[in-house]
């Protein structure tokens, strides 16, 4: 072997270590730890939300650290918390991360007060909805607007709900039973009278339902939706073979016929069912 080709294979040894050196973090430790390298740890991160939190609701939160993503452009965090007493009350938080301060949004309290309202038309096990502000309010770690969300009940929630633009995922399981189906259908439809007769403005509502059409099948399908939507610390929902998300234009609601009409058309599967 000749020098020049020593020299080659030297050349681009060196080449190989340069390479693996900027693009290696990336490849081998994965971006959340690429991100605890540049910026904060991740440790740092979920101490600082759980603070905030604690400060703006005065409640003990935790992280679901299986749910934390970064995302390293924007510098910014979005994850899953929940109350320590109501761990199946998982909530939305999104942190930003400037050198200065750190600032924040969560859908905690907005949870909270559509879920006082939705109670008398739904149970838990019957439809799971989140709600998220639809103009991009945050707070930051230096300034907490405190807030007790044990005063979100009757007029206070309904007040709380329309101080803000928001929008609603729900999630729900319809049944091929006639009686089951069209009780779900009312409660909705008189649900969506409640929401325009408040004066809550709903800039964007979505129903999502599987599209399975034996009751075992939707029960379980509804069951790994809500399981699957409290694991996400994204808004937005995936594409998935099976359930459907149905737009609701609630202000143009106006009928029982209007809502079935609506359904049907977003899920033409759905006229197998006894409607």
């Amino acid at each position: 072997m000749n020098t020049k080709k020593i020299s080659a294979y030297a050349l681009l040894f060196i080449l190989l270590i340069v390479v693996i050196f900027i693009a290696g973090p990336p490849l081998l430790l994965g971006g959340s730890q690429l991100f605890d390298q540049l910026t904060y740890s991740e440790r740092k991160v979920i101490i600082s939300v759980e603070e905030v939190l604690r400060e703006r609701y005065g409640e003990e939160f935790t992280v679901d650290t299986d749910t934390v993503m970064y995302t390293n452009s924007l510098k910014m965090v979005n994850l899953r918390a929940y109350p320590d007493d109501h761990p199946e009350h998982a909530f939305l938080v999104e942190a930003y991360l400037e050198d200065k301060e750190k600032e924040f949004r969560d859908n905690y309290a907005l949870n909270k007060a559509m879920n006082e309202v939705l109670r008398p038309y739904f149970n838990e096990n019957e439809l799971y909805a989140e709600v998220n502000n639809a103009r991009f309010k945050l707070y930051s770690e230096n300034k907490i607007d405190q807030l007790q969300v044990q005063t979100l009940k009757g007029q206070n929630a309904i007040n709380y709900l329309s101080e803000n633009e928001i929008m609603l995922v729900m999630f729900t399981s319809l049944d091929v039973q006639g009686k089951d189906n069209m009780n779900k259908l009312r409660n909705l439809y008189s649900f969506i009278k409640f929401i325009n007769q408040n004066e809550i403005t709903v800039s964007k509502m979505v129903l999502y339902f599987p599209t399975a059409l034996k009751n075992t099948e939707q029960d379980q399908i509804f069951k790994e939706m809500v399981f699957s939507r409290k694991k996400s610390s994204s808004w937005e929902m995936s594409n998935n073979t099976a359930y459907k998300g149905c737009y609701i234009p609630i202000n143009e609601i106006e009928s029982m016929e209007d809502l079935i009409l609506l359904i049907k058309e977003y899920s033409p599967d759905l006229n197998k069912l006894a409607f």
